[in-house]
């Protein structure tokens, strides 16, 4: 996986965008892990850039100089495999914001790659015709030969280090090929990836027993790229009842948004969520508790 764009266009780390809570590199890797049917799993999962935190186990690898482009990355990633004891036949090579990519997708990729006579690879084609360099499978040998044309490839791109390959053009199904480049990008994604998974036949199963909040929380955590792990729902809906009887009704919206900019400030998750919690708590118990009358009568029991 080449993970070490500098993402000029989006502004942000697009492999670290959230499509349903994942990122856009686990869900790369995801697919990586579901291994297609009739493949052997991979013998190796690099990720070649400034490293970062996965949900897979991955082997980090820089490219020589740091941002010097994908051409370099994957001359590195070469070296990282030369090194491995096992040897490597087919590489499949991929960009770290592909969010619609699937087992299937792969399988027909590396289904696609011909002999060794006949080519050195296939690679993605996208519904627009423009070949997609980042989504393919190579043979480890041809890109070694193709690496070799130059002593250096940093600044260099894909299509220049894969012009001397023979490759074998697969034809994208709908939005396999999207890539994060714009806000808009994002936006598609989340939306196939939601239509897809109402459309799941195990869909059926929740309907029985709804859960419109979860669901709720699940599509807002997506949308505004949370980590739906740092939101403690039973957390705050206490937090909010207990405001609404100590102080009044609408303190309770506010003391839960005043819990969460408070956490995000922090950078925070959970554990900094309910320690949060606990102040808080403090405080409305002092609300809710007897207060203490400055006139006690000294004889409570006595009759007047």
């Amino acid at each position: 996986m080449l993970a070490g764009g500098g993402s000029e266009r989006l502004g942000t780390d697009k492999t670290q965008v959230r499509i349903d809570g994942v990122t856009a590199l686990d869900r790369v890797l995801t697919a990586v892990g579901d291994t297609p049917a009739g493949f052997e799993p991979a013998a190796a999962v690099l990720c070649i850039g400034a490293e970062r935190p996965t949900a897979a186990p991955v082997r980090w690898v820089r490219e020589d100089p740091p941002g010097s482009g994908p051409a370099a990355g994957l001359v590195a990633a070469l070296g990282a495999l030369d090194e491995s004891a096992d040897a490597v036949d087919v590489a499949v090579v991929l960009a770290g914001d592909l969010p619609m990519l699937s087992a299937p997708v792969l399988g027909r990729l590396l289904g696609a790659v011909p002999p060794p006579a006949q080519a050195d690879g296939a690679r993605l084609r996208d519904t627009g015709g423009r070949p997609q360099h980042l989504l393919g499978a190579y043979r480890v040998s041809a890109l070694h030969d193709a690496a070799a044309q130059r002593p250096s490839w940093a600044g260099a791109s894909m299509r220049a280090l894969l012009a001397p390959m023979t490759l074998v053009d697969v034809a994208a199904h709908g939005a396999e090929s999207l890539d994060l480049d714009t806000a808009g990008d994002i936006d598609t994604a989340r939306r196939l990836v939601r239509t897809a998974a109402a459309e799941r036949p195990d869909k059926g199963a929740d309907v029985s027993d709804p859960d419109p909040l979860a669901d709720w929380v699940h599509e807002v955590t997506g949308e505004l790229d949370i980590d739906p792990g740092d939101v403690d729902v039973p957390l705050l809906l206490a937090v909010a009842r207990d405001a609404a009887h100590a102080v009044v009704r609408p303190a309770a919206p506010v003391t839960t948004y005043l819990l969460g900019l408070a956490q995000g400030r922090r950078g925070g998750g959970t554990a900094e969520l309910r320690s949060l919690a606990v102040r808080v708590d403090a405080l409305l118990s002092v609300r809710t508790s007897p207060t203490p009358d400055p006139n006690p009568d000294p004889y409570p029991d006595l009759e007047d």
